[in-house]
């Protein structure tokens, strides 16, 4: 069973207990969806900088990377799933990957720092409208997994567990009731299963068993009719 954050596209975002700052090598990999695309939608951000973000922003699935800017080529829609990596390799190697978006790549040196989900900047109009089910970050400096579905979906104020690193992301002006159903942010995406014996199987079984009994008892009484005929 997955669960996700649900972001309404108002005035909530999710702040990290602590800024990530990398210098050098890096890589995200970020599940999300937007539930709009009639408007900008920011996923992630930095309340310290301008220069690094990832967002659908003036018609362009933009990465902004320590103020340098990656569009991938092919523009997002509403209500599909998205899997967006991030990599960034010692020598500045920029590849920025997501099977149905494209893939960009180029060159970027400097810090790359984010602290929030769902928010530019600080900004109170750029944010994010939209689910995310996870992100995770492998780097030197951090190693995170940002997991909606190890999450607490019990009401109070939502906070997005960190199950590698413990630094997890705080909501702000979000709904407190718990579950979507109940009023809050947490939204069931399903997908648990459950292993059941079907009455085929268990007819099989007995039935299997009871022409194993029939069979033997036939020959059985072959052999006994056949020696009785003999002795006679």
């Amino acid at each position: 069973m997955a669960w996700a954050m649900v972001y309404d596209g108002d005035d909530d975002y999710a702040l990290f207990d602590s800024t990530i700052i990398n210098s050098g090598a890096f890589t995200y990999v970020i599940k999300f969806k937007f539930d709009t695309v009639a408007v900008d939608n920011f996923v992630m951000g930095a309340t310290s900088s301008t220069g690094n973000w990832i967002g659908w922003f003036n018609g362009n699935f933009t990465i902004r990377l320590s103020g340098g800017s990656f569009n991938l080529p092919n523009d997002p829609v509403a209500d599909v799933w998205y899997t967006l990596t991030l990599d960034r390799t010692a020598a500045n190697a920029v590849t920025i990957s997501e099977p149905l978006l494209g893939s960009v790549s180029g060159s970027r040196s400097g810090n790359v720092i984010f602290n929030q989900f769902g928010r530019f900047s600080t900004s109170t109009s750029l944010i994010f409208d939209g689910q995310l089910e996870y992100a995770t970050l492998t780097s030197p400096e951090s190693n995170n997994n940002w997991d909606a579905t190890a999450s607490s979906h019990s009401a109070g104020t939502p906070i997005l567990t960190d199950t590698i690193g413990a630094n997890n992301a705080t909501g702000v002006n979000m709904a407190t009731g718990g579950t979507v159903a109940n009023g809050g942010v947490w939204f069931d995406l399903g997908g648990s299963s459950i292993s059941v014996t079907t009455d085929f199987d268990v007819r099989y079984s007995i039935e299997s068993s009871l022409t194993s009994v029939v069979t033997d008892f036939d020959i059985r009484y072959s052999m006994l009719n056949e020696l009785t005929t003999d002795f006679d």
